[in-house]
């Protein structure tokens, strides 16, 4: 056998080919032989789905509105109004209890009760007014509510004043309604109001329209004392309230916006005299009221400004307060009647 000879240069070259490394070939993976080899796992065919997160819904602070409406139906109130705000807060008003009045077989028999509601941010805080006790009689073995509550409202008149209205029932008497304006001590105080007929007359039910705080006479004082009669000043259905400042008090006009129901002249007259009259005693106390300091006009027809005059002068010289011409006005104003003239 020949054996060939290799010249030194060719045996050089390729010993340095030989040590160059093929880039494709070192990224292959290094494959390791025999029995000691770590075992590779399984891939799972099992899938694992993790329980997703709930969220618990962020509570919701109580509003106003719905915690009232809450408060009316845990306490079975006959009625709720409001919330107003007013200078005092956030105010509501709850009716509780009976309706109608009667007799009672037990000394804690539940009463007519007014809650005043004021918002502390969380909840009603109520003031409760109970609207009468009960009169226990111990030799029948009975006793007499003698309020009930049908019904309340509140809200603005003229934007600034806060007014509640409270309509009760009457044992074996006529309804009529609480009235009541928020004073700058932020508590309720009685106000008067001068309906065209009088200041305070009789019973009105009170409650609220789409215009505002409305009263409405259902039984006017003159049923009392003239049965049958109707003064021109009288208008049936819903009188809307104003504030008048000038005579610290309510004023009701007729939800169309007028007065009065007609005009009484002289020979119709009688005392005391009230709006819509038409007379000489009337311009003979509008020119009296005027030298007195009041403002209004003389024209002898007994109108609103009349009233508010004939009202700023009762008030004033400590007359019973009627926003009528009454016979003590009269005298004080005219002196006394000598039976002579033209009423």
């Amino acid at each position: 056998m020949r054996l060939l000879a290799i010249p030194l240069a060719l045996a050089a070259a390729l010993s340095a080919c030989s040590s160059l490394t093929d880039p494709e070939v070192a990224e292959l993976p290094e494959i390791t032989v025999g029995t000691d080899a770590p075992e590779t796992a399984p891939e799972s065919t099992t899938s694992t789905t993790e329980a997703p997160v709930v969220l618990e819904p962020t509570p919701q602070a109580p509003t106003p509105a719905g915690a009232l409406a809450d408060y009316g139906a845990r306490l079975a109130a006959t009625a709720v109004a409001g919330p107003v705000e007013t200078a005092c807060g956030t105010i509501a008003v709850a009716a509780v209890g009976p309706t109608d009045p009667g007799i009672v077989d037990s000394r804690d028999a539940p009463t007519a009760d007014l809650h005043d509601l004021r918002w502390n941010g969380e909840a009603w805080e109520p003031t409760i007014s109970p609207l009468a006790e009960v009169l226990w009689d111990d030799s029948t073995g009975n006793g007499l509510i003698g309020y009930g509550l049908r019904g309340v409202a509140i809200g603005l008149v003229d934007g600034t004043e806060v007014i509640r209205l409270a309509s009760r029932s009457v044992y074996e008497g006529r309804g009529d309604t609480l009235i009541e304006r928020l004073g700058s001590d932020c508590t309720w105080q009685p106000v008067s109001v001068a309906y065209p007929c009088g200041v305070d007359l009789g019973a009105f039910e009170g409650y609220s329209t789409d215009d505002g705080l409305a009263l409405e006479p259902v039984s006017p004082a003159w049923d009392y004392y003239e049965p049958g009669a109707d003064p021109s000043c009288h208008r049936d259905g819903a009188h809307l309230l104003s504030w008048d400042a000038s005579i610290a008090m309510l004023r009701a006009k007729s939800i169309d916006g007028v007065w009065c129901g007609g005009r009484t002249y002289a020979p119709g007259l009688e005392r005391p005299v009230r709006m819509c009259a038409e007379a000489p005693v009337v311009t003979a106390i509008q020119q009296a009221l005027a030298d007195a300091g009041q403002q209004l006009s003389v024209d002898g027809m007994f109108g609103p400004g009349t009233q508010g005059a004939i009202i700023a002068h009762q008030q004033a010289s400590g007359l019973k307060v009627t926003g009528t011409i009454t016979e003590a006005l009269e005298n004080m104003l005219l002196g006394p009647a000598d039976g002579g003239g033209d009423f």
